[in-house]
């Protein structure tokens, strides 16, 4: 999953290659989707993998240091992509989604989205356009934030399970297992955490 956002410019320069214009844009099931036919093309330049440290070295690096660590990573494109939609909102609360033959979402996929708020386009457009099983988790929503999500939990994710301030989190593993998808596949998992993407990324 790639997540560069969208500016509001006629035509945006990513990677060196060429976004297509914000006019452009079509609207599909409620979400701002780019046309499949107009994707916008990522360099093809080989992609290098970016490797975590292990948890004894991440422990001996400074805050900063841990802060550009996590970015450098999470803004790296690890995978190389040739075609792209944008699903969801143009800015924050819509996320890429890669349709090269490998990654397309194809029936029956399964998504997990951490992070809603008030934003919950990704999720009803992953639905709606791909027919996806889409699960949405926000432990700061008790109420369902969106009548078109039939799948919410508020529920956080993070590297251990329990309540923490009141509220529910999770690890990976454990919400596959209550939501008895041990067996199944995730196709797409999105998360949109306030940072606090790192504690899951060093327990899973």
């Amino acid at each position: 999953m790639v997540t560069v956002h969208l500016c509001r410019a006629d035509v945006q320069k990513i990677a060196g290659s060429t976004v297509l214009p914000v006019a452009d844009v079509q609207k599909i099931a409620g979400s701002t989707v780019l046309p499949v036919a107009g994707v916008q093309k990522i360099a093809r330049s080989a992609v290098m993998p970016v490797v975590i440290p292990s948890l004894e070295e991440l422990k001996t690096k400074t805050e900063i240091e841990l802060e550009d660590m996590y970015h450098g990573f999470l803004n790296n494109v690890q995978v190389k992509c040739n075609k792209i939609v944008r699903v969801g909102s143009i800015g924050d609360g819509g996320w890429n989604v890669c349709l090269d033959v490998k990654w397309y979402p194809t029936k029956p996929c399964l998504v997990y989205s951490f992070g809603i708020g008030r934003d919950s386009t990704f999720d009803v457009g992953m639905k709606n356009i791909f027919g996806c099983e889409v699960h949405s988790f926000d432990p700061f929503e008790k109420k369902i934030p969106n009548r078109e999500l039939l799948n919410f939990h508020d529920i956080g994710i993070s590297n251990k399970s329990g309540i923490d301030g009141g509220r529910q989190f999770m690890t990976l593993r454990d919400t596959r297992k209550h939501l008895n998808h041990t067996n199944k596949d995730i196709s797409i998992l999105k998360m949109d955490v306030e940072s606090s993407e790192w504690r899951f990324l060093t327990a899973n």
